[in-house]
């Protein structure tokens, strides 16, 4: 008995010798090999779907996205959580043919909320790709290729590499996962990862690094720790203190196969023909007035206008849309919003036309949807509260990088109105808001 427990024993102390082995520190040869060791046991353990199937993948998406405090304190504009959603999910079939090629795809991005914001799909040579969220569709040509199962094709990627290093790890939900990476990449020359936080905020830059200053990055691939199977893919990168950050990060499942009678539905995508179109016109009967006096007899909310000397207005328009005829989803936001009807413009300019003034307003409802549809051309806001005829009114001051270029917008009752301006300095504007009165 003592015999069998005292083999027990030094079996277990083997084992626990053998993990340690594994995971201990060594010289830089000793760990590439048992890297590459480590990579090509989970590729063996992988079970791959094969020719004659169809597969359902599901993964979750990861991205960084700019910290709190960054995002301007206004209302009006869309949020930095839709500009930069912090995670995603993405659902992905295939079918594989007799001779194992992917003759048929389609990928879906969902957001957290499970809203259909992108649907592609490649079937008989052509893929169409539409994007819902924006309402725009493409199509073009694509070869067939053999199929390759993602975690697969990205194990023996890492395995073409070189430098390769591994660490005991966490992956973004906290588990333990030990982490492949490939060598790291330097960032000096990078004019991405050395945009400053402003040029990073307003070119809308996905994931967001700006405010970490990384000087390298790297890809890693995360395995369980007991299967060794693959449980996700990363993106990463290094700030000055040498802190890793994870700024991209897909996560992977196992593949669940479905019967054959599914593909007519998995393979069925919708798209309405409009989304095809890339440019934007005004729908046939949509109706424009052009004089103050037109568009003062046809709105139902106050509208205000400019008394001031120094500039005058040249331009009033009004879009009257075709109701039967709705605008395509990608024709959104304030700079649009005249077009579509949601607001009356005016255009006021000085004498020698180096400044400019326009001015969008409409009804509460109207503007504010349409503002919070609109990607923010400003990373700071200012409330101040000023004087619009008779009425105290409150105003908010949005700013860019270009000190003559403003926005503002002021709520007044029944009306909201958008000014951008152009060649005025902020002083000369907040006085000039001032100047604006109800049309009588």
């Amino acid at each position: 008995m003592k015999s069998k427990l005292a083999a027990g024993v030094i079996s277990l102390l083997l084992s626990v010798s053998l993990l340690t082995a594994l995971f201990a520190v060594r010289t830089p040869a000793a760990e590439a090999g048992e890297v590459r060791q480590l990579l090509e046991t989970a590729l063996a353990q992988i079970e791959v779907p094969g020719p004659g199937q169809i597969v359902h993948y599901s993964y979750t998406v990861y991205h960084r996205s700019p910290p709190a405090g960054l995002e301007p304190g206004d209302p009006y504009h869309l949020p930095y959580k839709e500009i930069w959603p912090a995670r995603q999910f993405e659902e992905t079939w295939l079918e594989i043919d007799p001779q194992g090629k992917t003759v048929r795809w389609r990928t879906q991005l969902l957001s957290e909320d499970g809203e259909l914001l992108q649907d592609a799909m490649f079937d008989n040579g052509v893929e169409s790709d539409y994007n819902v969220s924006e309402g725009i569709a493409f199509r073009f040509p694509m070869e067939i290729h053999p199929f390759r199962d993602v975690r697969v094709a990205l194990i023996e990627d890492f395995l073409q590499k070189e430098e390769l290093s591994r660490r005991q790890n966490f992956a973004p939900d906290g588990q333990p996962v030990l982490s492949v990476y490939a060598k790291a990449t330097n960032l000096q020359e990078s004019a991405w990862a050395s945009q400053s936080i402003e040029e990073a905020l307003l070119s809308f830059s996905r994931p967001f690094v700006a405010d970490l200053k990384p000087v390298s990055e790297a890809s890693r691939i995360d395995f369980d720790p007991s299967t060794l199977l693959p449980v996700g893919e990363a993106w990463v990168v290094w700030d000055r203190s040498g802190a890793e950050h994870v700024i991209s990060y897909r996560t992977f499942s196992e593949p669940e196969i479905l019967p054959g009678d599914q593909a007519s539905v998995v393979f069925h995508q919708e798209i309405p023909e409009w989304a095809f179109q890339d440019s934007f016109s005004a729908p046939t009967g949509t109706q424009s007035l052009g004089t103050l006096e037109q568009v003062v007899q046809h709105v139902d909310y106050p509208l205000y206008v400019l008394d001031d000397p120094t500039l005058q207005l040249v331009a009033t328009s009004l879009t009257i849309p075709d109701p039967t005829r709705p605008f395509p989803a990608f024709v959104r936001g304030i700079e649009l919003a005249a077009s579509l009807g949601v607001g009356v413009q005016m255009i006021y300019v000085n004498e020698d036309n180096t400044a400019k003034l326009r001015v969008i307003q409409g009804s509460v409802a109207s503007m504010r949807d349409a503002l919070r549809q609109t990607r923010p051309t400003w990373t700071q806001a200012e409330r101040l509260q000023l004087r619009l005829g008779n009425d105290q009114v409150v105003v908010w001051v949005l700013t860019g990088p270009e000190p003559d270029q403003m926005r503002y917008v002021i709520e007044a009752g029944d009306t909201i109105l958008y000014l951008a301006s152009d060649g005025l300095a902020p002083e000369q504007v907040l006085d000039l808001l001032q100047r604006f009165a109800p049309v009588k």
